[in-house]
């Protein structure tokens, strides 16, 4: 870097630093006056002050003329040499004078009309009052400055002061126009209105002298007619010339109603007019108004203000040594020992300088200046009774009428209200924990703070903002609530600048690629100030929408214009501002508009940070716009866009945290809101799901109920055991498909009842019995139909398999009798040859006798091996008991199996692997589901003693139920059981590694994807078998059973595919979600509704040809069909003791009625000779017609077998049983049928 840009730097700080501070003059500085409680910015100059926005200095010094005149009144009068011009609010008076002579201020109208400090200056003549010993008031000719709390000035009907005419404000409108002279005191008058008002307005008080036909004190018959106070009067010291206030009619000894210890306000010498140190009281002293403006009190015990003779000024009631007494209003909160049950002391300051009674808070009435005895804090309706009572002290007649109870009053033990409703057991009921509520409302827990166990209601709770009483409450919601931490300070700087964003040194390459940082003074909307510190801020000079900031950053950055379309959310801090600063850290000064504000100390400077909300709180820039309620009137937050508003909770959320399937808000209308789209807010949240739902659903009922309807009496009428099986097998799997669309539809109607609601009411159905039962019936439905389909693949393949092994036993068979039937044609041969030479044919004979009895002996081997491969082949009786004990013990089994996966997670036993989590309702310290993990922070961080260790779920109810207060059942959640991980309620296939029950859902997915392979393999093999077969005889099958091999080919590769495209795709997604590759929660509907039921509408097609012949009948030449699945597998027929080819025959299964036809091969003939079918007839194409036997024929009718005849006249009968399966390879060969085993 040259030496220029270094000097550039060095320069440029230079100046930051020195424009950092407020521009004093040269030898002048910026101090603090005023007291501990109250401090004020000051210029000051040497010995003198310097008059803000001007060059005007001034001197200011106390001033008395007369020492005797001040001996008891507090030193409060001041003189200033010169007056600040331009000082509307004169703010030239504040810190110079104490807080006591403060409050001597006509304070009411003084605010009113813009003076700040109570007090004001005044340039008149009258500044000055000499005492000549003879009652005589002679004013001096000076001209002064000075503060006018005698009120010898104000509305006196003349314009004292010179510079202003403050003097005289707020005296018009008095009532009946009229004005009171104040007697003794030269040109006071004050407000006719304000005469008997019980406040002495006087400063003699003697315009509360004559009350109510009472008399208070005594007027002096001198000239002026001076009045004594009654706490000076038969106090053996004469105040008057004439002595009237020590006369005998006063003062007499029978007048004299109870004795007192006298007030400490008197003089040094006082108590020796008293040598027993208590004073005796006579009427004219009884509740008179106190001279509170010199802190005089007539009896230091209060005596002199019970049983008030005038009911006006009676504040209460109560029992004083045993006997009723009544106290005045001058009593209350003077910390007197009157009352038994000292409720006349029941007072709290509320707000600085301003204590009220217990009564006084809640009442409607304005009893402090910031109104904080009336606040919503305290005073809110949800924390006031719908009752009403008149409360025991009033400090004014109008005010005793019913007024709402306090709800804090009920039941503490005191008595608030005159007829003691509020203690009254029979008006209010418990609600535990030291709480009670109105007769017939509600209760419910609270939340136990872990500090102090302090009570917190739950519309309290998590409410983001920082109390004293329950410390570690939002560390413990951030963790229940997933609360993310929001970043609300900026980098501070001592020289006044604050650094936003990337501004920061070591950046600047970050500078370069997203803009340059600017540097700018931060004034807000208050411009300058008395010894403010100038503030800078430094920020990216790239505009940005601030939706993601919060705090100091927010503020900043959309109060210097870097924030796309955001206002400022700052308003002039005003001068009766930050009621909730403690006066000790509050600092008042000048703006550059004469506006009093508040300013703070920071490392000895001070700073315009402060925000003023609507109720007067003031808070630091870190707490706007930071999604908490820190003002208690949501001022701080109302003007932020950076924020959704919980309108029912009353909670603020991040607006990244706005429609993102996680519940924020306690009232979730951060999910279901009309910001959110409606579609969003449903189960089934796209048209087409839902759409596909009830097709899907409905094509799965129909489509399997056709099935469950026809199986079971063909399971019946099926005769071998592999028959049985398989249409058993074929059974189970059409009731999964058949349950799998019930469950399809039973979604779509909780859809449809829903409907937008489902948003609010998503954790009830997700908790309900009904969702887990839904759960069950869709995990039976899919593992009894998927075991079905495996067992089913796998009974095939071992069936085809044995019968290409005993095929080839059969043809190995044949060949032998052929072969052996040669060589007996030769036999016969050689014996007619060889019967010449009778030795040459014995010895032949003997030859061929030995081949003939290896032929018997071939034969005989042969059988054996025909009947074990007529077993084989499903010839074993169905019907036996052993074959139905095995039917039963497949079909339970399968049965109990899926049965024991769908019910297994519902166990309660089970329930710390199973259970996801708990659902609290109308807690505000959880949202949504809370699973075991988060359950383990949180009480890790209510306690603050638990190690990280797994606990049970039973551990985990308990140890949260003790964070409550239990009174009412306590808090449970309600167990979101595993089929509740979602809203269509299915098994939790997508799990993560942390989910408890991950390895049960791998486990079941590893069976399923292996029965997928077992299905897969088998029926590949079957297809390769029957291909290589097919290629074998393609020469000798006919174009019919050719055709019939290849649906049967094509259905094959269509199992395989279907099942394929279901199974794959899912379970990789399942292992991509399992490794957190993917998240893919969101597409449980996709699988729930398209990817598992998708089967449930193929397999009635793929297992079952009734629908196609259905659909062929509806659409096609209109015939009635025999059952497709009755045809026999070879076309052959054994008549007699040969074996005779029959093409296209079929055996009849069912009745067929007349003019009905016979499906053969995948042809249609029509039955049209009259008659009927019956089951057990063959049928058959002979020459082209549709030709039908019965199954049983006499031994001497004949059977067309293909174009001849053949005759039975050996007594052979031919049946149905007798067509057989397998291959024909001498006469013609056959194809390969997994269809039917009959």
């Amino acid at each position: 870097m040259t030496v220029g840009g270094t000097l550039a730097i060095v320069l440029f700080f230079l100046s930051q630093m020195s424009e950092s501070r407020y521009q004093t003059g040269r030898g002048c500085s910026v101090v603090e006056v005023g007291d501990q409680d109250k401090k004020y910015l000051k210029e000051r100059c040497g010995n003198k002050f310097k008059c803000p926005n001007s060059d005007v200095y001034y001197n200011v010094e106390p001033y008395r003329d007369d020492e005797k005149w001040n001996k008891w009144s507090p030193n409060c009068t001041l003189k200033y040499d010169k007056i600040c011009p331009h000082d509307n609010r004169f703010y030239q008076v504040c810190g110079h004078a104490l807080s006591k002579c403060e409050d001597l201020g006509r304070e009411e109208e003084l605010e009113r009309d813009g003076v700040f400090c109570r007090s004001y200056t005044c340039e008149h003549k009258n500044a000055s009052y000499p005492y000549t010993g003879e009652g005589e008031i002679e004013f001096t000719d000076k001209i002064l400055s000075g503060l006018v709390n005698f009120r010898y000035a104000d509305c006196n009907g003349q314009h004292t002061c010179h510079n202003t005419d403050v003097d005289e404000k707020g005296c018009e409108g008095l009532q009946g126009g009229g004005v009171y002279v104040c007697q003794g005191e030269t040109n006071t008058t004050i407000s006719s209105d304000k005469v008997c008002d019980l406040n002495c307005d006087c400063y003699r008080c003697n315009d509360e002298a004559l009350c109510n036909n009472n008399t208070y004190g005594v007027n002096c018959n001198s000239k002026l007619g001076k009045h004594i106070h009654p706490m000076y009067m038969c106090d053996n010291n004469t105040n008057c010339f004439e002595g009237e206030d020590e006369s005998v009619d006063l003062c007499g000894e029978e007048d004299i109603i109870r004795w007192c210890v006298p007030g400490d306000v008197h003089g040094p010498d006082f108590y020796n007019n008293f040598p027993d140190n208590i004073r005796p009281l006579y009427p004219h002293q009884i509740c008179a108004v106190p001279r509170l403006t010199i802190f005089a009190w007539t009896c230091k015990d209060g005596l002199d203000q019970i049983n008030c003779t005038d009911s006006s000024r009676v504040a209460l009631s109560c029992l004083m040594q045993g006997q009723l007494t009544t106290i005045s209003f001058f009593a209350v909160c003077q910390d007197f020992d009157l009352c038994d049950d000292g409720y006349q002391n029941r007072c709290f300051e509320v707000e600085k300088g301003c204590r009220v009674h217990k009564n006084q808070v809640c009442d409607g009435v304005r009893d402090c200046p910031d109104n904080n005895d009336e606040s919503e804090e305290e005073c809110g309706e949800k924390f006031l009774s719908t009752q009403k009572c008149e409360r025991r002290v009033h400090f004014d007649v109008a005010q005793q009428v019913a007024k709402p109870i306090p709800m804090k009053w009920v039941m503490d033990g005191e008595r608030d209200c005159k007829n003691g409703m509020d203690e009254n057991p029979a008006n209010w009921q418990t609600c535990g924990h030291g709480r009670y509520v109105e007769r017939g409302v509600s209760c419910q827990d609270v939340f136990l703070c872990p500090d102090n166990k302090e009570a917190i209601e739950f519309q309290n709770l998590c409410d983001k903002v920082t109390t004293n009483t329950c410390v570690r409450e939002n560390e413990i919601c951030v963790q229940s609530r997933d609360m993310s931490e929001i970043w609300r300070e900026v980098l501070r700087r001592e020289t006044g600048t604050r650094v936003l964003g990337y501004c920061l040194a070591g950046m600047e390459d970050l500078h370069r690629l997203t803009g340059r940082c600017v540097h700018q003074l931060f004034e807000g909307p208050d411009k300058g100030g008395l010894g403010v510190t100038n503030l800078h801020v430094q920020y990216p000079v790239t505009t940005s929408t601030c939706s993601n900031m919060y705090g100091e950053l927010y503020v900043y950055m959309a109060c210097t214009g870097a924030c796309h379309d955001v206002t400022c959310p700052l308003k002039a801090v005003e001068q009766d501002s930050c009621v909730n600063v403690p006066y000790r850290e509050k600092v008042y000064t000048l703006t550059q508009d004469y506006k009093v504000t508040v300013v703070h100390k920071e490392k000895g400077g001070y700073f315009k940070e402060y925000f003023s909300c609507d109720n007067k709180k003031c808070l630091p820039f870190s707490q706007v716009c930071n999604l908490a309620n820190d003002c208690g009137d949501d001022s701080d937050e109302a003007n932020c866009t950076n924020h959704h508003f919980c309108s029912s909770s009353r909670e603020y959320i991040p607006l990244t945290k706005l429609c993102d399937g996680q519940f924020d808000c306690s009232d979730k209308s951060d999910e279901c809101g009309p910001h959110c789209s409606s579609s969003s807010q449903e189960l089934l949240t796209h048209t087409s799901l839902k759409a596909l739902s009830w097709v899907i659903g409905s094509l799965a009922v129909l489509l399997n109920s056709v099935t469950l309807v026809k199986f079971p009496g063909a399971i019946a009428g099926a005769k071998s055991l592999q028959g049985r099986m398989d249409k058993m097998l074929v059974l189970l799997v059409s009731a999964g498909d058949f349950m799998m669309g019930g469950y399809l539809l039973a979604i779509a109607a909780t859809d449809r009842h829903y409907g937008t609601r489902y948003c609010t009411d998503k954790f009830s159905w997700l908790t309900s019995v009904h969702c887990n039962l839904l759960g069950v019936f869709s995990t039976l439905a899919s593992q009894l139909s998927l075991f079905s389909m495996t067992v089913l693949s796998v009974s095939r393949l071992l069936y085809i398999k044995v019968i290409t092994v005993l095929s080839v036993s059969r043809l190995l068979y044949i060949k032998v009798i052929t072969v052996l039937s040669v060589s007996r044609l030769l036999y016969i041969k050689v014996i007619t040859v060889l019967s010449v030479s009778r030795l040459l044919y014995i010895k032949v004979i003997t030859v061929l006798s030995v081949s003939r009895l290896l032929y018997i002996k071939v034969i005989t081997v042969l059988s054996v091996s025909r009947l074990l491969y007529i077993k084989s082949v499903g010839r074993v009786s169905g019907t036996s008991r052993s074959s139905i004990l095995k039917l039963l013990l497949v079909g339970s089994s399968l049965l109990l199996s899926s049965t024991l996966i769908s019910c297994l997670p519902l166990l309660p036993q089970l329930e710390d692997f199973f259970v996801n989590g708990l659902f609290y309702h109308n807690v505000t310290l959880f949202s949504g589901i809370v699973d075991k993990s988060k359950h383990q922070q949180v009480l890790r961080t209510y306690n603050g003693r638990y190690r990280n260790q797994v606990m049970s779920w039973a551990r985990v109810r308990r140890l949260v139920g003790e964070m409550f207060s239990g009174d009412f059942g306590g808090v449970v959640g309600a167990k979101v059981e595993f089929y509740g991980n979602d809203g269509v309620c299915i098994f939790k296939y997508l799990v993560s590694k942390r989910d408890p029950q991950h390895l049960f859902s791998i486990s079941v997915l590893l069976v399923n994807f292996t029965c997928f392979l077992f299905i897969t393999v088998s029926y590949f093999l079957i297809h390769s078998m029957s291909t290589r077969h097919s290629r074998k005889t393609k020469t000798k099958m006919s174009a019919a059973q050719r055709a019939r091999q290849r649906k049967f080919q094509t259905k094959i590769s269509v199992i395989i595919i279907t099942d394929f495209l279901c199974w794959i795709p899912f379970i990789v997604v399942c292992g991509l979600h399992f490794f957190a590759v993917i998240d893919a929660s969101p597409w449980y509907p996709i699988f729930s509704i398209i990817i598992l039921p998708i089967n449930s509408v193929i397999n009635p097609v793929l297992y079952d040809d009734t629908l196609v012949l259905l659909c062929q009948k509806v659409f096609g030449k209109g015939t009635a069909l025999i059952n497709h699945s009755v045809y026999v597998i070879s076309n052959v027929v054994e008549a007699g003791q040969g074996i005779q080819h029959v093409q296209s025959s079929v055996v009849v299964k069912e009745q067929v009625g007349e003019n009905l036809g016979v499906k053969l091969d995948m042809k249609e003939k029509n039955w049209s000779d009259g008659k009927f079918l019956h089951p057990g007839d063959i049928c058959y194409d002979g020459n082209a017609t549709l030709q039908c036997v019965t199954a049983v024929r006499n031994p001497s009718d004949k059977v067309q077998l293909g174009t001849t005849e053949s005759s039975h006249g050996n007594g052979n009968l031919v049946h149905s049983k007798t067509t057989v399966q397998g291959e024909n390879e001498a006469h013609g060969g056959g194809e390969l049928d997994t269809e039917d085993s009959e």
